[in-house]
């Protein structure tokens, strides 16, 4: 939902307010419909008065011809500046000329990591030791702030739990950064964690998981046997 306010000179005396949302440069700028994003072609979009004399106003979305609904849930487009636009009217039909801009950004969609140490398919031991696990992470725009990781005993199913401890699990047992078993490198690009305590003779998965600092978690999982 988005909302706000307008006043007029006389008390509770608004008729009406339009918003216009939009992102991109002159030319190729990109406004919504009430649908979708449409290249170039501005559209004022009709909002709901939530006090008689219109002075809070707020768009509502929902499916289309329920009373009340102005429009669909904006798809917003991650990492762009956008743009919205209010259109105040009063009830002698008087229309706001200097209308209200502000700016914002949204962050829509969730980090990326990667697992590069075990690397796929290799084998570890004595001779090869694997104590620490580590990979890359990234985000499209707030960038990534926690780290999460799983390991998974293909032998039994059992999770890792942290140190020593193996045990069943609905789904992936996650060792987040922040209860300290992951390390996020300066500027959150690389990720670390002590390894678990291997059993000889056995296979494992590691997977990894990030969130960025909007809250988007990641759901597409890296998984890397080892």
């Amino acid at each position: 939902t988005l909302s706000g306010t307008a006043v007029d000179n006389l008390s509770n005396n608004v008729k009406e307010t339009k918003i216009r949302l939009y992102y991109g440069p002159e030319g190729t700028r990109y406004f919504w419909n009430g649908t979708g994003w449409q290249l170039n072609i501005s559209s004022w979009l009709a909002v709901n008065n939530l006090t008689s004399g219109g002075t809070w106003w707020a768009y509502i979305p929902g499916a289309a011809g329920t009373p009340g609904i102005n429009g669909s849930t904006v798809s917003w487009v991650s990492a762009v500046t956008t743009y919205l636009n209010s259109q105040t009217t009063d009830k002698a039909l008087n229309i706001e000329i200097a209308f209200s801009t502000i700016s914002f950004s949204v962050d829509s969609l969730a980090p990326w990591t990667t697992v590069q140490m075990p690397v796929n398919n290799n084998n570890y031991g004595p001779s090869n030791p694997l104590t620490v696990i580590w990979g890359a992470c990234g985000d499209d725009f707030t960038g990534v702030n926690k780290m999460a990781v799983a390991a998974q005993d293909l032998s039994n199913g059992n999770w890792w739990k942290g140190g020593a401890t193996w045990e069943t699990n609905a789904g992936p047992y996650w060792l987040t950064s922040d209860l300290g078993y992951v390390t996020l490198s300066p500027g959150a690009t690389y990720w670390s964690a002590n390894a678990p305590t291997w059993s000889t003779d056995k296979r494992y998965n590691i997977l990894s998981r990030g969130t960025d600092l909007a809250g988007n978690v990641q759901t597409n999982f890296i998984v890397t046997a080892a």
